[in-house]
């Protein structure tokens, strides 16, 4: 760009030069003025918002929630017999960071600290609370909830890479983490486990379950992320409803900005169990298998403070699964809704 300087004047004394010289300038301002806004006009793009946006686990900060998941069950066999329950679970769990392991990924620590649960299917309703055994009605051994309690107080660390993707999950290296249970379960438990109460509890603390229990990003924010307020972007995602996996890419954007929490909703419409392997299902003696999915959607909302910490997540799926276990086939409909919120941050 070339540069203009200008020199002193001389004292001119003739008021109609000055008069041109202003008249002349305003021209040349008015000029300029027009052809910036017949620019902006020809281009048709007003200034984009854009957001700055991170998820971070910061060291020596931890993060407590509370997360419910409600699933409604609807199971059609062929003889015109119908299976219908309802479960409902709130957990609470915290999660902090504890360095890194030797190639970069970052440690996060997890744990369980409490649930309560509900079962309903007809008359019987059945309610079980970690912190408050009078206010359980379960008696002996409930294979559902033994499921949904196995990585209860049982610490986990997640392994995330830079881009917040889960690449592992070890124990915290203490007597009584996730580590130690699945050997027990292998080793020193093994002779007093048959093979479907073995499958019930590594099921439990299995990776993919674990991971979908906490990881409420699910890497949908990598890193840093610079993004205007109308694009959207997609990120491959991983689901369980009902402890059945189901895989599909997620599509977000930036929905809603206040006081400095970013709202991140996604959609999916292409759900898709997994059917290349075996599954937990209720009330069948063992692992059931997917033949196919009929349908499958939903929606999430991500929500995400300034400085990277995540303040809620909420989800709602539906899906219907044709489905078997040994010679007897049925169809499976799933509804699951998810509503999470943090409680606390503390230093540790």
């Amino acid at each position: 760009m070339e540069r203009y300087e200008f020199g002193r004047m001389g004292v001119i004394s003739s008021a109609r030069l000055i008069g041109r010289t202003i008249i002349a300038s305003a021209i040349i301002v008015a000029s300029f003025a027009s052809v910036t806004a017949q620019e902006a006009q020809v281009a048709g793009q007003p200034i984009r918002k854009k957001y700055s946006i991170k998820v971070d686990f910061p060291q020596n900060v931890a993060s407590s929630y509370a997360m419910t998941e409600k699933t409604i069950v609807k199971r059609d066999y062929r003889d015109d017999q119908h299976k219908n329950y309802e479960r409902e679970v709130s957990y609470y769990f915290t999660m902090g960071t504890i360095g890194e392991t030797e190639d970069g990924l970052t440690k996060l620590l997890c744990n369980i600290d409490s649930l309560k649960y509900s079962f309903k299917e007809g008359n019987v309703a059945l309610q079980y609370d970690s912190q408050n055994p009078r206010a359980s009605n379960i008696k002996g051994d409930f294979a559902d909830l033994t499921y949904t309690q196995a990585p209860l107080n049982h610490m986990f660390v997640l392994l995330l890479d830079k881009k917040n993707i889960v690449k592992g999950i070890t124990g915290n290296g203490e007597s009584g983490d996730v580590e130690w249970l699945r050997n027990f379960i292998l080793v020193e438990g093994a002779e007093s486990m048959d093979t479907a109460q073995k499958f019930l509890w590594l099921d439990g603390i299995s990776l993919n379950r674990l991971q979908t229990l906490v990881d409420m990003n699910g890497g949908l924010i990598r890193e840093r992320m610079l993004i205007a307020d109308d694009s959207s972007w997609s990120q491959p995602s991983l689901i369980r409803l009902d402890c059945i996996e189901f895989t599909d890419t997620l599509t977000a954007k930036v929905t809603a900005v206040s006081r400095g929490v970013y709202s991140i909703e996604s959609t999916v419409s292409g759900l898709k169990a997994n059917v290349n392997r075996e599954h937990r299902m209720f009330g069948i003696p063992g692992p059931g298998t997917v033949l196919s999915t009929e349908y499958g959607s939903g929606k999430t909302k991500l929500k995400v403070n300034q400085k990277g910490s995540i303040r809620g997540y909420d989800a709602d799926f539906t899906a219907k699964l044709n489905c078997r276990y040994g010679n007897e086939k049925f169809v499976q409909t799933i509804t699951t809704s998810i509503r999470c919120s943090i409680l606390n941050q503390f230093g540790w």
